[in-house]
């Protein structure tokens, strides 16, 4: 579970060391970067995609260090519960922002899978057509006037963008589980 002021913390943080990303993006990529089969190697790849070769703050990279533990021991539990959060704006923020970091967390996750060289099953229309809906996602366009059906929208995609990515891990960890028998 993600501490909703952490969103925010880190944000401004990014801003203070000129960053590019958004936090909602850099946490899509970590979800998608824990694809990799070696997860050893996540936190160190994370922060050399985020960072470049600009110098993080101490602050920053205490802040995302929890954010890399928290997800790690969530994926290390031996079922998965519904407790997995995207990081995102708090619900009191204008549903464009939060549309707008919704559609760079989404673009973030894909980009994470690319870097983490994951390949789709092809014979799972589930996860294929996950991954196409997050790409659609990614393209979203938070200029437009929004209604309260649009608030409704906005929680049911978020939803949905959690399921899917516990689909793909669980998908990931029976294959592994079976390479393993």
């Amino acid at each position: 579970m993600i501490n909703p002021s952490l969103f925010q913390s880190i944000q401004s943080d990014f801003t203070d060391c000129n960053l590019l990303e958004t936090a909602s993006e850099a946490h899509g990529i970590l979800c998608g970067l824990f694809y990799l089969p070696r997860r050893d190697l996540v936190f160190t790849l994370w922060l050399n995609v985020l960072f470049q070769e600009r110098q993080a703050t101490q602050v920053l990279e205490t802040s995302l260090k929890i954010l890399y533990d928290s997800m790690l021991d969530y994926l290390e539990q031996d079922e998965f519960e519904f407790g997995f959060d995207l990081l995102l704006p708090d619900d009191d923020q204008p549903l464009n922002i939060r549309v707008h970091e919704l559609s760079k967390w989404c673009q973030g996750f894909i980009y994470g899978l690319g870097l983490a060289s994951f390949q789709a099953p092809l014979d799972n229309r589930d996860i294929l057509e996950f991954i196409h809906d997050v790409q659609e996602i990614g393209k979203a366009d938070s200029n437009a006037e929004t209604t309260e059906t649009d608030e409704f929208a906005y929680v049911e995609l978020v939803e949905y963008i959690k399921v899917g990515v516990l689909l793909i891990y669980q998908y990931q960890r029976e294959q592994q589980e079976q390479q393993e028998q």
